[in-house]
């Protein structure tokens, strides 16, 4: 069995920062981007946050039976995963964060934009950052810096301003060095 490790992500800090001053931060996007594994890293990391899961069975039927007993279990701030599926959830977390106006008390990810119904928008409004998750850019998965096309054709993998032809020995195996990583995609396998 191969090590498990988390591929850094370019939106890591952003989450960070927004839970330092936003009382509800929801990560979206589509599925198997990686929203799960991200959030869990930062609710066990550098925003440490209890963690459950509406794909638990048990947890969900709680939550939809009772949503404001189940915030209430937790003390301090929570990660919720698939928050989608009960979204009877949403109106309990804005009286929770309405109670208490600590930064990071809810930490949200879903493959479904639950704040598409206009009711779910105004419960949430001024209380809720979001961000979206993309699938994996090329410079995430070869941790090469901020832009994957200046690592590849600039000497060291820097950029400058200056405008230059293609380094002598450019070929098309070099050219094939780009193309390939781009022709496999950004999801998981």
């Amino acid at each position: 069995m191969q090590p498990f490790y988390v591929i850094d992500r370019r939106i890591r800090s952003r989450v960070a920062e927004a839970l330092g001053d936003t009382r509800v931060v929801m990560v979206m996007g589509a599925r198997q981007v990686g929203k799960s594994t991200l959030c869990g890293s930062i609710a066990e990391g550098e925003h440490p946050a209890a963690s459950v899961s509406m794909d638990d069975q048990a947890a969900r039927e709680t939550a939809q039976s009772d949503p404001v007993g189940f915030l209430a279990g937790f003390d301090g701030p929570v990660f919720i995963d698939e928050v989608q599926r009960v979204p009877e959830l949403i109106l309990a977390i804005k009286q929770v964060v309405d109670r208490d106006q600590q930064s990071g008390r809810f930490l949200l990810s879903g493959s479904a934009n639950i704040l598409t119904s206009r009711e779910v928008q105004e419960t949430l409004t001024g209380r809720i950052e979001l961000l979206r998750l993309w699938p994996f850019a090329q410079v995430e998965l070869e941790g090469a810096g901020k832009n994957l096309v200046d690592g590849r054709h600039h000497p060291h993998g820097r950029a400058d301003s200056s405008p230059r032809r293609p380094p002598m020995g450019y070929s098309r195996q070099r050219a094939m060095g780009v193309i390939a990583p781009i022709s496999l995609g950004a999801a998981p396998r």
